[in-house]
């Protein structure tokens, strides 16, 4: 997978000239759109920090208050649907498409696509996390995809926390082999977040060809997919806590074990589950029904 990550800023550019270097900005990094008003062009002021994974983007930006509109025009001189999901880390936002508004404040997720109109409002400084992928992998997956475009998921939802942890360890994790992985997670949890919306379980991954990252195609004669190998009961209550957001020191209290032990039983659950992460732990340990 090709890895790629830039940082830009209006920093450098005269206060004049930022908003015109801003809407450049989002074009050439984020999403074409065609109007972006800011309120107050003379302190205006914008960071994008973004890392190219493959197909997906994963994007932390801050600002000041500011309204982007995409609209029929540019849409039609697009060649290329995406999904955009917007997490607000600071401040508050708006996400209005297809006749629904999702207001996010820190915590909250939705998604939109750039196939139809949309419009972000930002009334105040603000910072988000934004993450880009083809819609094709997503529709594979989840047909009615439009369905779940400006729908608030609530900071506490699960597969929000799940996708905002992933999205920020993705971020800023700098192992190559183990971002390709979480990026995939990532990419999944996209799709889970969009079936939760719209109340409908998604389609099995065996029927399509939809990925999020470029892996290599297995072998002709791979063996046939099984379950995990059983994790002994010190591993389960290690990943039950863990999947509660403790720490290694806080799941060790809990156990009455030291943190070299309660390392070891991450390690061993780890290599069970094929993964790399707590967070790619929990999902494959939802995923194969060990977690509800």
């Amino acid at each position: 997978m090709s890895h790629r990550h830039v940082c830009i800023s209006t920093s450098h550019v005269d206060a004049s000239e930022r908003h015109a270097y801003w809407a450049d900005l989002v074009c050439a990094h984020l999403v074409k759109v065609n109007c972006l008003e800011v309120t107050q062009p003379a302190r205006f002021s914008g960071h994008i920090e973004q890392r190219q994974l493959g197909a997906l983007s994963v994007s932390r930006i801050r600002s000041q208050a500011q309204r982007l509109r995409l609209t029929p025009e540019v849409i039609a001189q697009s060649s290329e649907e995406q999904v955009l999901v917007n997490i607000q880390r600071r401040g508050t936002s708006a996400v209005r498409q297809d006749g629904r508004e999702a207001a996010l404040v820190p915590g909250d997720v939705a998604l939109y696509t750039s196939d139809r109109p949309y419009e972000l409002a930002f009334e105040a400084s603000f910072e988000q996390t934004v993450l880009i992928m083809p819609a094709q992998a997503i529709r594979a997956l989840v047909p009615d995809l439009h369905c779940a475009t400006a729908t608030t998921l609530p900071c506490a939802h699960p597969t929000a926390t799940l996708l905002r942890h992933a999205a920020e360890t993705l971020f800023e994790y700098r192992d190559l082999f183990a971002t390709d992985a979480l990026s995939d997670v990532v990419g999944h949890l996209v799709v889970g977040c969009a079936a939760e919306i719209i109340a409908k379980p998604p389609r099995h991954v065996g029927e399509c060809q939809a990925v999020f990252t470029k892996a290599a195609a297995p072998a002709a004669d791979s063996p046939p997919w099984e379950k995990p190998e059983k994790l002994t009961p010190k591993e389960s209550a290690v990943l039950g806590l863990m999947a509660k957001g403790y720490s290694y020191v806080e799941v060790a209290d809990c156990l009455g074990a030291s943190v070299d032990t309660v390392r070891t039983h991450v390690r061993g659950l780890y290599a069970k589950l094929g993964v790399h992460s707590k967070n790619e732990a929990v999902f494959e340990a939802k995923r194969v029904g060990w977690l509800r």
